[in-house]
């Protein structure tokens, strides 16, 4: 009938993304539905560990629609919820209604939404043919740069038939989405028109355009709402990426080097997906410049996931790169990432100053700033405060608050294990106000990092364990291999404090067995210090002088000095050990264990486990 709108019932509840309980998750409508539709066709089915992320995900890709989420319940029969969220995925002939009853335009998601179709203008269905090629919503900029029509108006005349959902939040641009099961509907449509080529590209054209402007914005005042904004077009982002991948590596290369801060808070792992896809590929080689800056952008992420042999090769290649072209700036940059590698002081020390005097030179208050940053990783003490201390009033100046809360949360640690509460207190209550604004992971889990360690001076390990849980998942959630073994490693020591002397031992096995496979020697030092303080526990004095003896000399010829926490936690070990086989034996044993290479000193400490 002419003038019939489209009209949707309310979608249902949906799980937030951070939901990890099945009895949190039943309280959500979405979720309530698909198991009381699913138990209907089969009776075994319930909701589980092992299937509530897909059911959950099922409900997320069908926008909560009451409809959809029926039929695909329905599919439990002879399809896994896997498999159900894989189809999904690929292919809108899942949704096909089994009733007989129902009139033919309700009979299935297709009848109705071709009935649907039929109630609109030819620039309309134009219109939305356009519009399916973006992923996860659009913003008005991002349609008239992609769409060809009269982007405002038919916009206008969709919302008013419901097709299209607006989405307003404050501190972002307003959003536009479809359903999904529109969104693929029309999708097919446009798929079927023999324009789909034609619109990916200017989609992916009009984020290669986004990610040059995010880059610098990402570095200074506005980046809190830049990072807002690309969370929003993260699958708009991925779905540029693909069509790169197949089409455009030169768009792919700068697209995934610029959003490389973008990767660090929201998921490392993506990062270092697109990042290598492009890499690898031949025929990068073809684009040096664009590529250095790839290879740059690769390198913090690989540092994350402690991938050593690939962030060397790929230092390596980045200097070549970088000489032959000029990049003086960049060059200098990896000089500082790869300083920790320098055994000699005065090698680093003149390092460091080379790249403060480049950035003071070219007035770069926020090179000078992460330089700075650097350098007190050169120095212990109060000395190591100074150089931070005129870091983040550099970072300050520079209005980048990423940069700031991550020197303030490594001074808030350095304070808390050299026992200045006062200072830990000050950064950390600057720290939390950064993060409201930031909402960044990284910075949120070096938070709870601190909160961890807090309660664990107070001796408040319930709590302690609360925090180290929430840290961990933040680490795993975003790919942070190292952050992810150093929170266990802690967590090792919080069972240990606890008396929970198994937990202990099974954590300390693991954690310095992945730290000595991926060559990182104060992860296994660090571990091993906690695994002396297990065997005082289980009265094993000998093996805990060992380690201690191994771990002083590593740490001298490293030159990691303990901070004052630590060292005290390992004096009450070396006075213990002393205590029940008095200073000679003890003497002796210490001595075989600065005798010990890293292999023979992890083998040692698994065998008498």
């Amino acid at each position: 009938m002419e003038g019939e709108a489209i009209y949707y019932a309310p979608t249902l509840s949906l799980p937030e993304q951070d939901e990890r309980t099945i009895q949190k998750i039943l309280e959500y409508e979405s979720i309530q539905l698909f198991t009381e539709r699913a138990a209907l066709v089969l009776s075994s089915f319930h909701l589980t560990t092992d299937n509530m992320e897909a059911t959950t995900n099922i409900c997320r890709r069908l926008d909560g629609i009451p409809l959809a989420i029926e039929m695909a319940a329905a599919r439990v029969d002879t399809l896994s919820v896997d498999e159900i969220l894989k189809q999904l995925n690929h292919s809108f002939e899942l949704l096909v209604g089994k009733s007989r009853n129902a009139l033919p335009r309700h009979q299935t998601m297709r009848a109705s939404m071709d009935w649907s179709w039929g109630l609109l203008t030819e620039p309309e269905r134009k219109f939305m043919c356009q519009l399916s090629i973006f992923a996860g919503g659009w913003t008005l900029d991002s349609a008239q740069a992609v769409c060809e029509r009269d982007v405002l108006d038919l916009t206008s005349a969709l919302v008013k038939k419901s097709l299209i959902r607006v989405k307003q939040e404050a501190g972002h641009e307003t959003r536009f989405q479809f359903h999904e099961i529109v969104r693929q509907y029309a999708y097919e449509k446009l798929v079927g028109s023999g324009e789909e080529k034609s619109l990916r590209t200017r989609h992916l054209k009009y984020f290669l355009g986004l990610s040059k402007v995010a880059e610098p914005e990402l570095k200074g005042p506005t980046q809190i709402e830049w990072m807002a904004r690309l969370r929003d077009e993260r699958d708009n982002i991925r779905a540029a990426l693909g069509w790169a991948d197949k089409t455009d590596l030169e768009a792919g290369l700068y697209i995934s080097s610029r959003f490389e801060r973008f990767w660090e808070s929201f998921d490392i792992r993506e990062g270092n997906y697109w990042l290598s896809t492009f890499l690898q590929k031949p025929a990068s080689q073809d684009y040096p410049r664009i590529r250095a800056m790839a290879l740059y952008a690769h390198l913090p992420i690989l540092n994350y996931l402690n991938e050593v042999d690939t962030w060397r090769s790929t230092v390596k290649e980045c200097l070549e790169l970088c000489h032959a072209f000029g990049y003086q700036s960049i060059e200098m940059d990896i000089l500082l990432m790869t300083a920790g590698e320098i055994p000699s002081v005065e090698e680093r020390t003149e390092l460091f100053q080379q790249a403060l005097n480049l950035a003071q030179a070219s007035a770069d208050i926020w090179r000078q700033a992460r330089t700075l940053h650097q350098v007190g990783w050169n120095y212990g003490g109060k000395e190591r405060l100074v150089y931070w201390e005129r870091a983040i009033t550099l970072f300050r100046l520079a209005e980048d608050w990423r940069e700031l809360a991550q020197c303030l949360s490594t001074t808030v640690l350095f304070a808390l294990l050299n026992g200045d509460l006062e200072l830990a207190q000050k950064c950390l209550d600057e720290v939390t106000l950064l993060n409201d604004q930031l909402q960044d992971k990284e910075t949120k889990a070096s938070l709870l990092h601190a909160y961890t360690r807090i309660s664990m001076i107070r001796g408040d390990y319930n709590q302690a364990r609360i925090y180290s849980q929430e840290e961990l998942g933040i680490a795993e959630e975003l790919g942070a291999r190292m952050s992810s073994l150093w929170c266990r490693s802690q967590m090792g020591y919080l069972a240990l404090c606890e008396g929970n002397l198994t937990e202990a031992r099974d954590i300390f096995t693991k954690t310095v067995q992945e730290f000595f496979t991926d060559k990182n020697t104060i992860g296994v030092v660090f571990t091993l210090e906690q695994t002396a303080d297990l065997y005082i526990a289980i009265e094993k004095p000998e093996q805990a002088a060992r380690l201690i003896g191994w771990a002083d000399a590593t740490r001298k010829q490293i030159n990691d000095t303990r901070p004052r926490l630590e060292q005290t936690a390992v004096d009450k070990i070396i006075a213990a050990c002393i205590k029940k086989m008095g200073e000679f034996v003890f003497s002796d044993a210490y001595d075989k264990g600065q005798k010990m290479y890293l292999e023979e000193a992890v083998a040692y400490a698994l065998n008498e486990s």
